[in-house]
């Protein structure tokens, strides 16, 4: 079998995390939780309710989605647009306390 080279291994998991991110989208309804205000832009992003304990800079594409599908299997994660997603984050920023769960 012959071997990938880095650069098709990684075109391969982009298009991979970018499969099971779109799965995920649709799984969780595929639409902002908020809609309904008017102010919604289209943009679906993963929120996090409860805040989050890791860095999305420190993970790559595909881990991230990996993650968020873990984190939706635990009820952690929903859908916002990218405007519901900023506005609620900056008022969230440190409020995220693990001994919650």
């Amino acid at each position: 079998m012959a071997r990938r080279s880095s650069t098709s291994r990684a075109r391969y998991l982009a298009g991979w995390a970018d499969k099971k991110r779109a799965e995920l989208i649709a799984k969780l309804g595929g639409k902002c939780a908020l809609k309904g205000d008017g102010k919604c832009n289209g943009e679906i992003e993963f929120h996090h309710p409860f805040g989050r304990d890791w860095n999305l800079e420190d993970f790559s594409r595909w881990q991230r989605v990996i993650k968020y599908r873990r984190e939706s299997d635990l009820g952690l994660i929903e859908l916002r647009c990218r405007y519901h997603n900023r506005r609620d984050s900056y008022q969230q920023q440190d409020s995220f306390d693990p001994s919650r769960f």
